[in-house]
Formats: structure tokens, C-alpha cells, sequence
């Protein structure tokens, strides 16, 4: 029996139902698994319950991605190879976890799967012939920095009243715009944090609908995420936006009544997504302080009636 690469899978994809070998990476062991509903009373629950915690492609990928309280889904273009694993009801049992790095047998076209999403994607492991690899240590799906992040210089602007914590080897430089801020990643430079500070009116320009909680407009409180002292738990608003198919952009605003304070980062997805950047990110608004917090006042206006209820964590 001839094994595969998923990329061979993809572009010629065996007669359902025929058994074939592909050698794949697992997504399953570096992703933050999202359980779905229980099945119900008799249900085989062939259909994948989250396919980017179950993908089988060529190179490491991540499914999941932590950033500030929340996980997200990570995304791959419909155009790449990658298919989507998982066992029969009647082999569970025999098969056990599926492993980071090996050599899946099974087959494509299974009709359990025909009324699926992305049925065609959807690979029936049989059995597992060979595990290649563990999960590297470097590839821990812990949400970890290092040891020396109480240790990290701080950036300080004593003129606009706020500062924020930075990694050491990370550069600072200031853009066209006088009141903001660029921080960049040896890493990914193409994508650095950025800080800008925005007037009333630029803050009204710019996000006119922010007053109220939208699917895009969450309310946001500040938390200790590493364990960081000084942290201020201030409240604020997160969004979220799609930047195309291969990146996503997460904003966090804290507000005063003279200021709004945003911090931006413009960050990949797919194989290009880096966990560290986000956990970086995270530290940075995690520490973000402002020289005079009690003047700190969320923006999402709490609706007139019952009590107000505190800000929804994410």
C-alpha cells in the first residue's frame, strides 16, 4: 500500500471508500480542544465537531490561538491542502487519541459523512501505522512568557498619562502619526503592536458605534494574565476584525473622558500564526497603565431598566 502526503490527497483524491496511508500532522495536540454538544441517545456523531482542532496537513498547524481571555479558531484558505480526521464509532475504542506526527491509514468518501461540512475533507482513520514524532517542546500549547517578563522595560508617555510593558528585543519607533506608537517583533516585523492615542473626536470618527455592545463590540476588562504586578484591572471595549483570509486584526480601547487609548495588533493566521506574538500582545495590554486610572470609564453604555450587570468577560 503506498502512503501520501495530504497534498497528494487533496489534488487527487482516492475512489471513496478506498483504504489508503498519509503521512500528516495532527492539529488535535497543539490546539486548545473546544468540546461540542454531547450526542444524543443513538447518534454515531461521524460528523467532525471542530474541524480545526481535528486537521490533518503537511507542516505543523495550530488550530486554536489564545489571545487576552478568549480562544479563537485558526483559519486555513479553502485552496491548501488540508483534510479533516476522524475515527468510526466502532474503532474509538481501539484507536485512542490520534497522535501529533505519524502515519494515519483510512479512507475519503465514507458515506457516514455525506451530509457533513466539508464532507469531502473528511479522512475515516482506521489506524494509526506509525507515529513519527512527539509534540517538540517548543510547540507546548501552553500560554506561557518568559521568566523574565516582570523584567520587561517599560515604554512611558508622562505627556498623554499612560505606559506599557514591551519584550526587551522588540524595537520602538514612532510613526507619522505624533500620538502613536509602533512596537515590532524580530520575529514579525510585519506585524507590530501598535498604540495610538485618539482624541473624543478621532475616537467618534473612527469608531462611531462604539457606545453600545455589537457581535464586533465586546465590553473588556483588564486582567492579570502572567501574574503581573501593577495591573489595574481597567475596563474597556475589544474588537475584532477580518483582515482577508490569512490574518485578523485585535484591537482593545481603554477610554478617559479627554482620551481614547488603542492598542492594535494585525496578526496571522494558518500556518503563519504565531502563539508567542499573541501571548506577547497580551502581556502588553495585560500591563498597559494609565498615570491616573480612576478617570478610566468604559464606553459601551449599560441599557436603562434592571440593574446594570458587570462587564461580560470574553
Amino acid at each position: 500500500m503506498k502512503n501520501s502526503n495530504v497534498a497528494d490527497l487533496f489534488s487527487n483524491p482516492p475512489p471513496p471508500g478506498k483504504t489508503v496511508e498519509v503521512d500528516a500532522y495532527f492539529s488535535g495536540p497543539l490546539s486548545k480542544i473546544i468540546k461540542g454538544p454531547p450526542p444524543s441517545p443513538g447518534e454515531t456523531r461521524i460528523c467532525p465537531v471542530m474541524i480545526w482542532t481535528q486537521t490533518l496537513t503537511d507542516q505543523p498547524f495550530r488550530g486554536t490561538l489564545s489571545v487576552l481571555n478568549s480562544t479563537r479558531n485558526n483559519l486555513l484558505s479553502k485552496d491548501i491542502p488540508w483534510l479533516v480526521a476522524t475515527v468510526p464509532p466502532e474503532m474509538r475504542l481501539g484507536i485512542g487519541p490520534l497522535p501529533y506526527h505519524a502515519r494515519f491509514r483510512g479512507h475519503l468518501g465514507d458515506p457516514r459523512v455525506a451530509e457533513c461540512f466539508e464532507r469531502d475533507r473528511i479522512f475515516l482513520v482506521e489506524q494509526i501505522v506509525k507515529t513519527h514524532e512527539k509534540v517538540p517542546q517548543s510547540e507546548s500549547r501552553s500560554f506561557t512568557l518568559r521568566k523574565d517578563y516582570s523584567q520587561w522595560p517599560r515604554y512611558s508617555d508622562p505627556n498623554l498619562g499612560y505606559s506599557l510593558p514591551y519584550p526587551p528585543d522588540w524595537t520602538v519607533k514612532s510613526p507619522k502619526n505624533a500620538t502613536a506608537i509602533a512596537f515590532y517583533s524580530p520575529q514579525n516585523p510585519e506585524h507590530p503592536v501598535i498604540v495610538e492615542v485618539l482624541s473624543e473626536s478621532a475616537r467618534q470618527t473612527k469608531y462611531p458605534n462604539l457606545v453600545k455592545a455589537t457581535a464586533n463590540v465586546m465590553a473588556f476588562e483588564q486582567r492579570p494574565y502572567f501574574n503581573d504586578e501593577g495591573n489595574q484591572s481597567l475596563l474597556g471595549e475589544t474588537l475584532e476584525e477580518d483582515h482577508g483570509e490569512t490574518e485578523r486584526v485585535q484591537i482593545v480601547l481603554f477610554s478617559t473622558p479627554e482620551r481614547t487609548f488603542e492598542l492594535r495588533l494585525r496578526y496571522p493566521l494558518g500556518f503563519a500564526a504565531s502563539q508567542q506574538l499573541l501571548a506577547q500582545y497580551t502581556a502588553m495590554v495585560s500591563g498597559f497603565r494609565l498615570d491616573n486610572p480612576h478617570s478610566n470609564i468604559p464606553l459601551i453604555i449599560q441599557p436603562s431598566g434592571p440593574p446594570a450587570q458587570p462587564p461580560r468577560r470574553l
